[in-house]
C-alpha cells in the first residue's frame, strides 16, 4: 500500500508540501470566490455588464479572458522575492520552496 501511495506523490511537484506559499495559488483561491459568487447571484454579473456601453463590452472580452487564463501562468512564472529571501538566509531550502 505504501509503495502504492509513494508513486502517486512522485507525479506532483517536489515542493506541492508548500502549495499555500504560491501567488498561484492564491489567485487561484480568489478566482474561486468569484466564479462562486457569479455562481450564485448571476444577476449581479448581469447587472454590472448591462451597464457598460456595447463598444466597450466587446473590447473588454478579450481582456477578461486574457487575465482570467493569463494571470495565473503569469504569476506561477513569478520569482516570489521573499522566497528567494529565505533561501538565502537559509530559513527555507531550494527543495522546499520549489522553482521561485
Amino acid at each position: 500500500m505504501f509503495k502504492s501511495l509513494q508513486r502517486f506523490r512522485d507525479k506532483f511537484i517536489e515542493d506541492c508540501a508548500n502549495w499555500w506559499k504560491f501567488w498561484s495559488s492564491w489567485l487561484a483561491v480568489f478566482w474561486g470566490v468569484v466564479v462562486t459568487a457569479v455562481w450564485n447571484s448571476p444577476e449581479t454579473l448581469g447587472q454590472l455588464v448591462s451597464v457598460l456601453p456595447d463598444e466597450l463590452r466587446a473590447y473588454l472580452s478579450p481582456v477578461v479572458l486574457g487575465l482570467v487564463a493569463g494571470l495565473p501562468i503569469l504569476v506561477r512564472l513569478l520569482k516570489q522575492q521573499k522566497l528567494v529571501r529565505a533561501i538565502e538566509k537559509g530559513t527555507v531550502t531550494q527543495k522546499e520552496s520549489g522553482s521561485v
